[in-house]
């Protein structure tokens, strides 16, 4: 439940953190809303999956109401048979630990934990986008996570993100994450 001032906004980047938002509905007039959301994840062995949506309706207060929903399917598998543990205290999926953990310095060191995934995902700003503005996005993203230990990770991903109205943009990423 969200009692803003007034006005409140939604925006979103296209699963790329280094990118600018792609859609945004600048600022709208708006009572006190309700958001909803719904996730679910499960692990079968080396693969995992997860699914959310979320919805808002924020309604103007000069008439009309708005509908702001999104979703999201991700899938991964492990080619060297790790597991994803899941965290019921934090709902979110712990960190990844190598069976063989990678040491570049090292020559008899493992090759860390390979890790391939996939992501789909859709937002839909409905009538809040402004004129001319695009109204929903596609996103869909494939790529390989190399965990070379529980706390350092290279990602590689391809995106293609696709804008009402236009030409699709495409995305290669390339991160090291340290995590401590």
């Amino acid at each position: 439940w969200e009692e803003p001032d007034g006005e409140t906004s939604f925006s979103s980047n296209p699963e790329q953190h280094l990118l600018d938002d792609f859609l945004d509905s600048g600022g709208l007039a708006t009572n006190a809303f309700g958001r909803v959301g719904v996730e679910a994840a499960a692990v079968f062995g080396p693969v995992h999956g997860s699914a959310e949506w979320f919805g808002a309706r924020p309604d103007d207060p000069d008439g009309g109401v708005a509908l702001v929903q999104g979703w999201a399917l991700s899938a991964g598998a492990f080619l060297t048979g790790e597991s994803r543990s899941y965290d019921d205290a934090k709902a979110s999926y712990a960190r990844t630990e190598p069976l063989l953990p990678f040491d570049p310095g090292d020559s008899g060191s493992g090759p860390g934990a390979w890790e391939l995934v996939a992501r789909l995902g859709h937002l839909d700003l409905d009538s809040t986008a402004a004129f001319g503005d695009p109204a929903a996005m596609d996103v869909w993203s494939a790529g390989c996570v190399w965990h070379w230990t529980p706390h350092l990770r290279w990602l590689f991903t391809c995106s293609r993100i696709e804008l009402d109205g236009f030409d699709a943009v495409h995305a290669l990423t390339v991160r090291f994450s340290f995590d401590w």
